[in-house]
């Protein structure tokens, strides 16, 4: 469904794999559970299923990558980042030095060595940097226990 594997879409049995994806991604968004958030690469999901709720970046976690992820928020809240220290928010984003290219040829040698050491391309694509995962847990555990006071 990601944009990354739009060089193979033509190749055979492509456009049955996408469509199967594609109706598993609309299944999980219309389950009747209250808060949901699928994360996935830009993709052509959000043309046909549903508009995307949030963009985001692993540098604004504290991340040095680009990898332009959406998020489906269903009743939960947008996560937050700070680009810059304020009186009342600590900075969490950092510069950006790193691209997450979805070419295996094309990533960077620190990259590889760094957050990719052994795993093959397809988890290379899957993986949700560890910053966007604290940000999801410290965000939406403050909205569950606010919500439930």
């Amino acid at each position: 469904m990601s944009y990354a594997g739009t060089p193979h879409w033509n190749e055979p049995g492509r456009i049955e794999k996408r469509l199967q994806a594609l109706d598993f991604f609309r299944k999980l968004w219309e389950l009747p559970i209250e808060h949901i958030c699928i994360e996935n690469p830009k993709g052509c999901a959000s043309p046909i299923i549903a508009k995307y709720s949030q963009i985001i970046q692993p540098y604004y976690f504290g991340e040095p990558f680009y990898k332009t992820t959406c998020l489906w928020l269903k009743n939960l809240p947008k996560l937050t980042y700070e680009n810059k220290d304020t009186l009342f928010e600590k900075k969490s984003s950092v510069e950006p030095t790193l691209y997450y290219v979805n070419s295996g040829s094309r990533y960077t040698a620190k990259m590889k060595d760094v957050v990719y050491k052994g795993t093959s391309n397809s988890k290379k694509r899957a993986l949700t940097f560890q910053g966007i995962a604290n940000a999801m847990a410290d965000k939406w555990t403050e909205y569950f226990i606010k919500k439930n006071n």
